[in-house]
């Protein structure tokens, strides 16, 4: 029975009358609802925690990261919850790459030691999540691990999948050291970005570039050719590539 109720209110009241099973692995994990899944393991707190559960926690995160009147959803600390409950589960490069919300990368952040090795499995799949979720998603996984490399495509998919202003902040301020990646603003030369010329993004790339070694820099920037007036004039494909949605949108 607990297993067929998919509704909050629904849920609740069947829950009043306490169940007398147990409640299994399988019942939370088919659960649609992360505010359904936090009721099953408060009812029952010898609830067995399993990765299939903390999986199914992450998928469910990015819809219910925020609700429409803005304030914090009941279930926003289930993940935590299930990681206290079985501090046997250890945080997988698997369940990095299964994180839809900022607010679970930063939970499992704080189970991993820090300088551990981050592949680009993970930021790939981050890269890919076509909402203003994405690159405040990656934006924390950036700043545990900053020697984190990102390929060209990883680069352009963050762009085009997000806020292209406040992705490019984060970008322009993860640029390691000794990297022989290519930069930025030459990727966006080669597959023909287009930059709004707001202020906005002239702050972004001022602060960026304030040294005069990296005038060149700053001025390739510069040099990218601009939107039409409305900021959202997307750029033709290059080549054979197929990269994502390009334009810089205004702020």
């Amino acid at each position: 029975m607990l297993e067929a109720v998919q509704r909050h209110c629904e849920l609740a009241n069947v829950l009043k009358h306490r169940p007398a099973c147990r409640i299994t692995p399988e019942i939370p994990r088919s659960q649609k609802d992360l505010e359904c899944m936090k009721l099953l393991l408060n009812i029952d707190p010898e609830t067995a925690v399993t990765e299939g559960v903390v999986f199914r926690a992450l998928e469910m995160g990015s819809d219910s990261s925020y609700n429409l009147s803005g304030q914090e959803p009941q279930g926003k600390d289930v993940l935590e919850t299930l990681l206290d409950r079985n501090s046997a589960i250890t945080v997988t490069e698997k369940m990095l790459q299964a994180v839809r919300c900022s607010a679970d990368m930063e939970i499992l952040l704080k189970h991993l030691e820090p300088g551990t090795p981050i592949s680009t499995d993970v930021v790939a799949a981050l890269s890919k999540i076509k909402s203003g979720e994405g690159y405040l998603t990656m934006r924390p996984l950036l700043n545990f691990n900053p020697s984190i490399r990102l390929d060209p495509k990883i680069v352009l998919q963050t762009i085009g999948h997000s806020d292209g202003v406040d992705a490019l902040e984060m970008l322009l301020e993860h640029d390691p050291e000794e990297s022989d990646q290519e930069k930025l603003e030459d990727l966006m030369h080669k597959y023909g970005k287009r930059l709004a010329p707001t202020h906005k993004v002239r702050k972004i790339i001022d602060h960026a570039y304030q040294s005069t070694s990296e005038a060149a820099r700053k001025k390739r920037f510069y040099n990218l050719p601009l939107t039409e007036e409305d900021g959202t004039e997307p750029v033709g494909e290059s080549g054979d590539e197929e990269p994502p949605e390009k334009r810089i949108r205004r702020s």
